[in-house]
């Protein structure tokens, strides 16, 4: 037994993926036997596919972090997805800062938002360079290593 980290990279070289790219990325986790997937990114507009992905994800006992996304907003009443899908394996992270309260661009939601993580300065790898970076990305990654060594 351990932590078995599967790195699932999505993204060009210049930080742009889709939606699409994604899924196969959720697919792949899923055959590769993951136990946790880090889904930091968001978008507007419900997408069928990427919510069943998310649900055979659930039906292979994977636990999914969503981040809540970064526009100071009330989740329940934006369309923000992956982070608004009703799903029993999905778990919204908010970002909170260095004392523990919400930080200052994260979206929140009574209904939407499952609990918040250190979003704040967070030290992180970003394409090929070491960075400190702030936001709700942030604090679904630190939230999936927290839940992975779980």
């Amino acid at each position: 037994p351990g932590c078995s980290i599967i790195p699932v990279r999505y993204l060009n070289h210049q930080g742009l993926g889709d939606t699409e790219d994604a899924i196969h990325g959720i697919y792949y986790a899923i055959k590769r036997k993951a136990s946790v997937i880090n889904l930091s990114f968001s978008g507007e507009g419900f997408d069928p596919d990427l919510k069943r992905a998310i649900e055979e994800a659930g039906n292979n006992d994977i636990l999914v972090i969503a981040c809540a996304s970064n526009d100071e907003s009330n989740l329940d009443r934006e369309s923000i997805y992956p982070a608004k899908f009703n799903l029993p394996n999905l778990i919204t992270v908010a970002a909170s800062d260095a004392l523990g309260r919400l930080w200052e661009g994260s979206n929140w939601g009574k209904n939407s938002v499952h609990l918040a993580a250190p979003g704040d300065e967070i030290l992180g790898l970003w394409l090929k360079d070491w960075d400190t970076g702030s936001g709700t990305s942030d604090s679904a990654a630190v939230l999936s290593g927290a839940a992975g060594l779980v």
